[in-house]
């Protein structure tokens, strides 16, 4: 699918098309959320985390998503947080930069952390998904 979006851009656009790149994006909060956001609305947000920190992927107050890819400048560690007990589990690292399918159910009280495993770069990642509640 992606070799035939390709060369329909080169087809309709020309060759010298530039590709996409990632950027830096600077800081953002930790709950990104739509007030008014309704069941099936997109959830799609860009990040940049420092070495050796973290970014939450948490829904507001009662919603619930649905997170179905993951893209990434660099290596990237997730992690399950459950904010009652502070529990985290880790449980995979993807070696970047890529792009990832995943299926996570999240809610504002079990919700997923990006981790940057490096010491010494920051990382851009983005989540694309769903509201589900």
């Amino acid at each position: 699918m992606r070799r035939f979006l390709l060369a329909l851009t080169v087809l309709l656009f020309g060759a010298s098309l530039p590709l996409p790149t990632f950027v830096s994006l600077p800081n953002v909060p930790a709950i990104v959320a739509t007030a008014d956001a309704a069941v099936n609305d997109t959830q799609i947000d860009c990040r940049s985390v420092a070495a050796g920190a973290t970014s939450d992927v948490q829904p507001a107050g009662t919603d619930e998503w649905s997170i179905h890819l993951l893209e990434f400048d660099a290596n990237i560690t997730l992690q399950m947080f459950k904010s009652s007990g502070s529990v985290t589990v880790e449980f995979v690292t993807y070696i970047g930069p890529g792009s990832q399918p995943v299926t996570i159910e999240i809610t504002n009280g079990i919700f997923l952390r990006i981790k940057n495993p490096s010491t010494s770069a920051s990382l851009t990642f983005c989540y694309h998904g769903k509201q589900t509640k």
